[in-house]
């Protein structure tokens, strides 16, 4: 596969016609390509008879390099495969479909169990009912002082950092601007903001809801819900179908969702190898 340095017009269009036949399942390496140019980070293509045939994205994100990829064939995950062995990076943070993923651990030999994910997209049939009492505040993040000390402070209770230099990846300047620009939402309870919860990515169609976090103290009320509910609202509200993840292993979200609205397309996952 070949590193592109410099995305011109022509890069930049063929990337996104072929991106754009999976819409839904590209949404990330399709949001920073018409988005946040400035943002990507190591961009790799093979073209097959003149045409892309395969796309991977190395991005550190301050917790593991983000890798996200697309390709129309067997043989493209083995290139990808190939692509990844002879990088030779730690913390790999893979993003796909369970079973392709699956497909490049088995090419590298690398024996590890698949943390499932149900990838869902919200059905644009359903009403979204708000039932709070209008006893809230749902709001962007400004770059205020004190939102953004709550932000890096919700950051590493979502990412469970600990150590002083994981702490300072996720917090950094460069990773909160990134975030703000995407995308940061607050719900506050009488007057506390309670919790965040973000947008990754958008393309023409979708916009992807993310990082949904509660303080420890604010659980179990059904704040959760709520917040989940003002994002779809939101997303809505700029014309895009919200899609999300969540772990298999997470009954109660994947209840919740279910039940407001979003429907599984697929088994997903965000496996580090």
């Amino acid at each position: 596969m070949e590193r592109i340095y410099n995305i011109s017009d022509d890069i930049k269009r063929e990337l996104l016609d072929f991106l754009y036949q999976d819409e839904v399942m590209n949404l990330f390496l399709i949001h920073y390509i018409e988005n946040q140019p400035e943002a990507l980070s190591e961009l790799y293509v093979s073209k097959n008879e003149g045409k892309i045939s395969e796309v991977v994205h190395i991005k550190n994100d301050g917790n593991s390099y983000f890798t996200s990829f697309y390709c129309s064939s067997v043989e493209g995950l083995n290139n990808i495969s190939k692509l990844i062995k002879n990088i030779h990076y730690e913390d790999i943070l893979l993003a796909g479909k369970a079973e392709e993923v699956e497909c490049i651990q088995k090419n590298l030999k690398i024996d590890k169990k698949i943390y499932l994910n149900n990838y869902y997209m919200f059905d644009v049939n359903k009403d979204i009912n708000i039932d709070g009492n209008g006893l809230y505040i749902f709001r962007r993040a400004t770059t205020l002082s004190k939102d953004i000390e709550k932000l890096k402070k919700f950051l590493v209770g979502f990412f469970e950092a600990e150590k002083k230099e994981d702490i300072e990846k996720i917090t950094s300047d460069k990773k909160i601007n990134e975030e703000m620009k995407n995308g940061v939402y607050f719900l506050e309870i009488e007057n506390e903001i309670v919790g965040m919860a973000r947008y990754f990515g958008q393309s023409n169609r979708y916009i992807d809801i993310t990082t949904l976090y509660i303080d420890e103290q604010y659980r179990n009320r059904g704040y959760g819900s709520l917040f989940m509910r003002l994002m779809v609202k939101e997303a809505f509200r700029n014309n895009k179908i919200p899609i999300t993840q969540t772990a298999l292993s997470n009954i109660a979200a994947r209840r919740i969702y279910e039940d407001m609205g979003f429907i599984k397309i697929c088994d997903y996952t965000f496996q580090l190898i």
